[in-house]
């Protein structure tokens, strides 16, 4: 169980990634084939903001239908190397929103937290360039956000941490 997570923006030297021009945008966004029904929302949640933001209009796919583009926003745990590079660096309520050469990654160990990667995504880096012709993606929108996890609520076999000694002999 986490008690609160600290959000740590990505230090990398600057960057842009044109996203959206004129409303055209070349991205499609890129679901896991197995996600569940919260993924799948999520997923046509950001196809509508990207919409109303930036008034263009993007494909939903499945990872085991689309083959792999150069212009891809991956939600979750996709069937992408770049996603499961992403995930290699977070643990359980941990979330990261970063890019991947042209590829936009938004990972989280499991479903809720990139559900929260997702919407993070939606409400800072969208939402701030709303009605803007030209929508350009920099290293200040990228995130690490990661959980706190306290010592008290850790389990161990047979029980929780603060029931257990520390015997020094």
């Amino acid at each position: 169980s986490s008690s609160g997570r600290t959000e740590e923006l990505t230090q990398e030297p600057d960057w842009e990634l044109l996203f959206a021009e004129d409303g055209k945008c070349n991205y499609d966004i890129v679901c896991p084939e197995n996600a569940n029904e919260n993924m799948i929302k999520v997923c046509q949640k950001l196809a509508v903001s990207i919409k109303k933001y930036t008034n263009a209009i993007v494909r939903v796919l499945f990872d085991d239908v689309a083959a792999p583009g150069s212009h891809e926003i991956l939600v979750g745990p996709t069937n992408r190397p770049e996603s499961v590079q992403a995930l290699k660096k977070l643990r359980y309520h941990d979330y990261s929103v970063s890019c991947s050469g042209e590829k936009i990654v938004l990972a989280g160990a499991y479903e809720g937290t990139a559900v929260d990667a997702a919407n993070w995504f939606i409400d800072h880096v969208l939402k701030p360039q709303e009605g803007a012709d030209r929508v350009v993606l920099r290293a200040s929108d990228t995130c690490t956000v990661s959980a706190e996890y306290p010592v008290a609520e850790m389990l161990l076999p047979g029980g929780h941490v603060n029931e257990y000694s520390i015997v020094i002999p």
